[in-house]
């Protein structure tokens, strides 16, 4: 049940991103924790988002992290297989706290593996301080500024 009304948030969450306003041209939309192990029990909710993306045509997605449970490659390899390389629309990542259990590594090469899905503004994002990879990143879409923090932590 409280899985059901989490979804129902979020998708009320995203129509309010995916309504164009009469100001703006386009639009973004955003979705998080859908983690791998959710993916069989609410795999129809992520199939149907995808067509509901397909359908708005949003300029990004961010992927708002928690896209896996563990941080395990094969978790990213299912998110990917799912949901990436059937929504028609570039994205942003942005790593949760799950995606980083295994260490970071997995998140950093599944962000490399998605490279022709990346928006080509957040491929040219400005990293921000001395860290390695880069915690904060910040990338400008259309005028709009967007600053990105990944949670970045050893499993």
């Amino acid at each position: 049940m409280f899985l059901n009304k989490k979804i129902i948030i979020i998708i009320l969450f995203l129509l309010v991103f995916l309504i164009p306003s009469p100001t703006m041209a386009w639009s973004f939309a955003v979705i998080s924790d859908t983690p791998e192990k959710d993916i069989a029990t609410q795999g129809e909710a992520l199939i149907n988002s995808v067509a509901f993306f397909n359908d708005k045509k949003p300029a990004f997605i961010v992927l708002l992290g928690d896209l896996t449970s563990n941080g395990k490659q094969e978790e990213f390899n299912t998110f990917s297989d799912v949901f990436l390389k059937k929504v028609n629309a570039p994205v942003v990542p942005v790593a949760g706290n799950h995606d980083f259990l295994s260490g970071h590594k997995n998140w950093y090469d599944f962000v490399k593996k998605q490279s022709s899905e990346l928006l080509p503004e957040y491929k040219g994002a400005t990293s921000c301080g001395t860290e390695s990879p880069p915690r904060f990143r910040r990338f400008t879409y259309k005028g709009i500024g967007f600053d990105l923090i990944d949670p970045y932590f050893d499993g």
